[in-house]
Protein backbone atom coordinates (compact mmCIF):
# COMPACT_ATOMS: atom_id res chain seq x y z
CA UNK A 1 0.00 0.00 0.00
CA UNK A 2 0.71 3.61 -0.64
CA UNK A 3 0.24 6.36 1.31
CA UNK A 4 -0.98 9.47 -0.77
CA UNK A 5 -2.22 11.98 1.83
CA UNK A 6 -0.69 10.82 4.89
CA UNK A 7 -1.29 14.42 7.05
CA UNK A 8 -5.54 13.86 6.31
CA UNK A 9 -7.08 12.24 9.37
CA UNK A 10 -7.77 8.86 7.50
CA UNK A 11 -4.94 8.92 5.31
CA UNK A 12 -5.61 7.95 1.21
CA UNK A 13 -4.31 4.32 0.86
CA UNK A 14 -4.02 2.58 -2.40
CA UNK A 15 -2.27 0.02 -4.22
CA UNK A 16 -0.63 1.79 -6.61
CA UNK A 17 0.32 5.38 -6.85
CA UNK A 18 -0.88 5.52 -10.96
CA UNK A 19 -4.44 6.90 -11.20
CA UNK A 20 -6.39 7.27 -14.36
CA UNK A 21 -8.31 10.24 -15.76
CA UNK A 22 -12.05 10.47 -16.09
CA UNK A 23 -12.55 9.48 -19.92
CA UNK A 24 -9.28 7.86 -21.22
CA UNK A 25 -10.42 4.75 -21.64
CA UNK A 26 -14.25 5.64 -22.38
CA UNK A 27 -16.78 2.76 -20.30
CA UNK A 28 -13.50 0.80 -19.84
CA UNK A 29 -14.96 -2.23 -21.04
CA UNK A 30 -13.16 -2.27 -25.34
CA UNK A 31 -9.72 -1.05 -23.00
CA UNK A 32 -9.84 -4.92 -20.55
CA UNK A 33 -8.42 -7.19 -23.30
CA UNK A 34 -5.40 -4.04 -23.89
CA UNK A 35 -4.69 -3.08 -20.03
CA UNK A 36 -4.10 -4.34 -16.93
CA UNK A 37 -6.67 -2.24 -15.16
CA UNK A 38 -5.44 -3.83 -11.87
CA UNK A 39 -2.56 -1.41 -11.95
CA UNK A 40 -4.44 1.69 -11.33
CA UNK A 41 -4.94 2.76 -7.67
CA UNK A 42 -7.99 4.71 -8.70
CA UNK A 43 -10.23 6.48 -11.70
CA UNK A 44 -10.61 10.00 -11.50
CA UNK A 45 -14.92 10.43 -12.35
CA UNK A 46 -16.64 13.33 -13.22
CA UNK A 47 -17.94 15.59 -10.71
CA UNK A 48 -21.03 13.80 -8.35
CA UNK A 49 -23.78 16.31 -7.25
CA UNK A 50 -26.36 16.51 -4.66
CA UNK A 51 -28.59 17.66 -7.68
CA UNK A 52 -28.99 16.77 -11.14
CA UNK A 53 -26.77 18.70 -13.30
CA UNK A 54 -27.66 19.25 -17.14
CA UNK A 55 -24.17 17.61 -18.08
CA UNK A 56 -22.28 17.33 -21.58
CA UNK A 57 -24.32 15.92 -24.76
CA UNK A 58 -24.08 13.37 -26.03
CA UNK A 59 -21.54 11.54 -27.57
CA UNK A 60 -19.06 11.59 -25.31
CA UNK A 61 -17.10 8.68 -26.69
CA UNK A 62 -16.62 8.82 -30.35
CA UNK A 63 -14.47 6.56 -32.15
CA UNK A 64 -11.94 7.95 -34.97
CA UNK A 65 -9.33 6.46 -37.33
CA UNK A 66 -5.74 5.40 -36.13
Amino acid sequence: MIELAPRHKTGLNLSSPVLIASGFCGYGQSYQRLIDMTVFGAVVTQPVTLRPERGTPQPRVCETTA
